[in-house]
Parts: C-alpha cells; sequence; structure tokens
C-alpha cells in the first residue's frame, strides 16, 4: 500500500516555486555594427515582455540584452549606463487634419515625407523642420470598394545630433521625438491621378501622443565598439516602419471588428525604441554570461496537499493519543472479547 501510495503523494504534496538569485545568465552585448533591423515582430515582443516583466527602467539604451528565455530582473548596480535618456510625454491629444490632396513634395523639407504636403497640420504633433533627419510609415485598414478608409495609424520620428567630437566624430548627444497618430475615417483619393492616397478635405477625426527625449552618453567608455548605436544612419525612417509593423496587427484586426481602438501610450513609444535598437545592435548574437538577479525554480509543498494532509494528520495523532490514554488508564480491560474467552476454556476443558 505504502508503494502504491508513495507515487501520487510525492506528484500532488510538491509544486515548483520561484525565489531570486544570483544566476549566471546569458547576454548579448550591444556592437557599433548595424544600421537597421526589420521585420523581426516576434523578436521584438519577445524583448518588450522580458523587458516588462524585469521592470527595466526607460531612462536608458540596453548595453546588453539578456536572453529573452531568461527570466531575469533588473537591478540598478549589475547593469552599465553607456546612454541616458530624459523623457518628457505628450499624452492623447485631439487634432484637426484637414488633408490638401496635395502629395508633389514641394512644400516640405528636403528628404521630408510627403504626408506633409497632404496633411500640413503634422507639423503642430512633431514638426520634422526641427529635425536633421526624420521619417514616417503609416497602416491601416481600408475596405476597396469603400470611399473612406476607416482608420490609419501614423508613426513619425526626428531626431538631431546635438553633442558630437569633430576629431573623433563621436556622437555624445541627441534629441529623438517620435509620435503616434490615430486617424479615423480618411477621404480616399479615387479620381486625381497624382498618386495621393488621401483626397481633400477634413479627416473625420484624429488623435496623437508623442515622447520627446533628450539622450547623452558616457565621456568614457571601456569598449568603444561594445555600445549602442542610436546615431546609425537610416535609422530615422526604419524605426518609423518598425514602429507600424509592430502595431499594426492588432490596430487593424481593432479596427476591422469595430472594437475600441487600443491608444499607444508614449512610455510605449520610447519601450520600443530600446527594443529597436537593442534588437538592432545585438545581430550576431555573441553570448557571454553575466551575472544577474533571476528568477530560480525551487520545490515546495503543495498548499492543497496541505489542507488535506495537515487535518488528516492531526486526526490520526489525536485518535492515537486517546487510545493510548485509554489503555494506560483501563488496565483491566481484555482486548479479547469474553465470550471467546469463554468458549476457549471449554474447547480445552479435559474430557
Amino acid at each position: 500500500m505504502t508503494t502504491l501510495l508513495s507515487g501520487p503523494v510525492a506528484r500532488w504534496s510538491t509544486k515548483t516555486g520561484h525565489r531570486l538569485a544570483v544566476i549566471n545568465t546569458p547576454v548579448y552585448p550591444a556592437m557599433k555594427e548595424f544600421d537597421i533591423i526589420a521585420y523581426a515582430n516576434n523578436y521584438w515582443t519577445d524583448i518588450e515582455h522580458s523587458m516588462n516583466d524585469a521592470e527595466s527602467p526607460y531612462d536608458r539604451l540596453l548595453d546588453f540584452l539578456p536572453d529573452t528565455k531568461a527570466q531575469w530582473k533588473y537591478v540598478a548596480d549589475q547593469w552599465t549606463r553607456t546612454w541616458s535618456m530624459h523623457c518628457e510625454s505628450v499624452p492623447r491629444t485631439p487634432i484637426d487634419l484637414v488633408s490638401t490632396g496635395e502629395c508633389k513634395g514641394y512644400t516640405v523639407p528636403e528628404g521630408a515625407s510627403v504626408r506633409y504636403e497632404t496633411l500640413p497640420q503634422l507639423y503642430s504633433v512633431l514638426n520634422i523642420s526641427n529635425f536633421e533627419l526624420s521619417g514616417d510609415d503609416w497602416a491601416g485598414f481600408s475596405v476597396s470598394n469603400k470611399p473612406q478608409a476607416k482608420d490609419m495609424l501614423l508613426f513619425i520620428y526626428g531626431h538631431n545630433i546635438v553633442d558630437q567630437d569633430s576629431s573623433t566624430n563621436r556622437v555624445y548627444g541627441m534629441d529623438v521625438s517620435i509620435a503616434s497618430v490615430h486617424l479615423h475615417n480618411l477621404n480616399k483619393n479615387l479620381t486625381t491621378p497624382n498618386n495621393c492616397s488621401t483626397a481633400a478635405g477634413p479627416i473625420g477625426s484624429a488623435t496623437y501622443t508623442r515622447i520627446d527625449c533628450t539622450l547623452s552618453r558616457e565621456r568614457k567608455i571601456a569598449d568603444e565598439h561594445l555600445v549602442p548605436y542610436p546615431e546609425a544612419v537610416d535609422t530615422e525612417m526604419l524605426i518609423a516602419r518598425a514602429l507600424s509593423q509592430n502595431f499594426q496587427a492588432r490596430f487593424m484586426m481593432e479596427s476591422a471588428t469595430n472594437r475600441t481602438i487600443t491608444e499607444i501610450k508614449p512610455e510605449e513609444l520610447i519601450r520600443f525604441y530600446q527594443v529597436y535598437m537593442i534588437s538592432k545592435d545585438t545581430q550576431y548574437r555573441q553570448s557571454t554570461l553575466r551575472p544577474l538577479i533571476g528568477s530560480q525554480q525551487v520545490p515546495q509543498l503543495s498548499s492543497a496537499f496541505l489542507a488535506v494532509a495537515l487535518p488528516v494528520t492531526v486526526l490520526c495523532v489525536v485518535s492515537s493519543s486517546a487510545w493510548c490514554i485509554f489503555k494506560l488508564t483501563h488496565h483491566g480491560v481484555n482486548d479479547v472479547p469474553q465470550t471467546k474467552t469463554r468458549l476457549a476454556a471449554a474447547c480445552n476443558r479435559p474430557q
């Protein structure tokens, strides 16, 4: 019986718990090698979940990326901070947008998107004239035979280099702004052959969020090659496009199913900026081990098992104790019934 019960008892009496401990964790150091990364949606999602679960702060770029399968926790003194960020947020703000129906590129800064010619009010969302480099990208839900595009999601990115050593060309300071604009009910351009997707006229409604950040870098670095690379060439266009790739699936599903469109908050924009940079800068995947606080599995007694086993154990102990006390206080009591004793005596009597 004991053998039969040992398996179920072992199975249901224990469970796996977790405790925080210093664990040698695989990490991938940032390298000043890559300008861009694209279509890494699953990887971006894994990194974002990992950073959020670890309660990683929003005030820096990561110098290394812990393996996304590791259950690490952020502890400040275990991390270096080559690039710091100080950010200010603009919460959800309504804006009136009116399309000019023009997209020839004559009235926008060189290299800027013609969307600013079509929708000049975007300058009040993020003024690309104030940035050396900028880019934007959008995606949305539209039915081909309908005169309106139901919902569009536009991302705008701009950055300036504000501190650079002229002798080494090393960048030590940047200004970065990222905006998200939700446009509802845009009139499609179905007649004018000028390649504009939006016809002239007011947009049904629009709101935006934005985050503005100042980035500063440490002057003295042990290895100038092993650092994040936010000043990379072509980053401005690819970040806007990556934002669109990352958020468009949820956005389009909500629009297509008439659900409330999830607001993209400013902290989500800067979190994705962190995710994009560390995913871009760790593409060599050269893993090293680093001691980090992490969640470690440990065996524990199951509370459900204890809830059943403890009362049964107490009942057994109390019953056994009561029987022992009874035996000690009633010495004359015979364990064998008297009828059986008399019968045995009769059988053994000589004939």
